[in-house]
């Protein structure tokens, strides 16, 4: 489940978002519980639903103006709605309402980065002017309301003070996710029919193999590290080279031994990626695999070019690995560290 959440936010804005979202939403209903407001409370909960908005700026000063710029003119907004809804002033509400589409309208086409915001001011105003005219007692006063949007704006404004960044990077998660549907690809792959032709596969198992390169293309685009890209995408290019090798027009015997040959190199990649986090297995799948492409029989059509692919390939894995368990035991004897400078000052 969780990879498949990564794989659809790589770049990591959704999740940044529904974290400051969360804070936001979270402070407002502490405001909304813990401090009187009367019947202007629900307004606290509107204003702090603006934390889900993107935030636009390239430094964190920027992003606060202009979040804080947004929250006055949404207060305004809401001002306005209310008074308007208490007067039944319907004329002036639809103006304002007209303005705020057009506003919108002129926002995605020339100012993207700012065309939700306004839209979603557009949609409360709209909200407002409906309990305006609701509260016909008019229980919800301007000093109540201006009390609700304060409390709301500094719940914002916290969300995104804890949260300032505009995309949550995965780091060592989104490895994981390559791993993952690289094995998925690697074991389907290895077990797939024999085939002539890309397009002889059933449409079920095209559609899932087309769909996990598209997402591996994806996942290695994404990652931040260029030395571990570059690796990600030698490793890919080899795995759908060897994928799509041409053998239509040929003969059965040549059609029979390129599958053969392909099959055995996604095994081995399965069992490699299956055993190679484990250290104490990773140098025996490592040896068996190269052993098994050491004796799978050479195409003569083209001396050999496969499993030339595939050792390309499963050197870029083994370092990749390697790297990794490195990198995991290295922080393991940290972690060991730690632990035995804490029982020294205890005792």
């Amino acid at each position: 489940m969780l990879i498949r959440y990564i794989r659809n936010d790589l770049e990591g804005v959704y999740t940044a978002e529904m974290l400051r979202g969360s804070i936001s939403m979270l402070a407002g209903v502490a405001f909304y519980e813990l401090t009187g407001t009367g019947a202007a409370g629900a307004y606290i909960l509107i204003i702090a639903l603006y934390g889900l908005r993107a935030l636009t700026g390239k430094t964190l000063i920027r992003r606060l103006l202009n979040m804080a710029g947004s929250l006055i003119l949404l207060s305004a907004v809401l001002f306005a709605g209310i008074f308007f809804g208490h007067e039944r002033l319907i004329v002036p509400q639809c103006l304002m309402t007209c303005l705020l589409s057009a506003a919108t309208v002129y926002c995605l086409a020339r100012l993207k980065e700012f065309s939700g915001t306004v839209m979603f001011m557009s949609i409360f105003g709209i909200i407002a002017f409906g309990m305006g005219l609701l509260d016909t007692g008019r229980e919800v006063t301007a000093d109540g309301l201006l009390l609700a949007c304060a409390k709301g704006s500094v719940s914002v404004l916290l969300a995104v003070i804890l949260v300032p960044f505009t995309r949550f990077h995965w780091c060592g998660m989104i490895n994981r996710c390559f791993y993952h549907d690289l094995r998925l690809y690697a074991r389907m792959m290895g077990s797939a029919d024999f085939y002539e032709s890309f397009t002889d596969l059933p449409c079920r198992s095209k559609s899932r193999i087309l769909a996990l390169q598209s997402a591996l293309l994806n996942t290695a685009g994404h990652v931040i590290d260029p030395a571990r890209r570059s690796r990600y995408q030698s490793i890919l290019n080899g795995l759908i080279l060897i994928c799509y090798w041409p053998t239509a027009g040929t003969e059965p015997e040549h059609i029979a031994r390129i599958n053969r040959i392909r099959s055995g190199i996604f095994s081995c990649v399965a069992e490699m990626l299956r055993k190679g986090h484990d250290s104490s297995h990773a140098a025996a799948a490592e040896k068996e695999c190269r052993s098994i492409l050491s004796v799978m029989p050479e195409d003569r059509f083209c001396n050999g070019e496969m499993t030339r692919h595939a050792l390309r390939v499963l050197d870029d894995m083994s370092s990749l690995l390697r790297a990794d368990r490195g990198y995991e035991y290295g922080a393991a004897m940290e972690k060991q560290a730690e632990g035995e400078d804490g029982n020294a000052e205890e005792s």
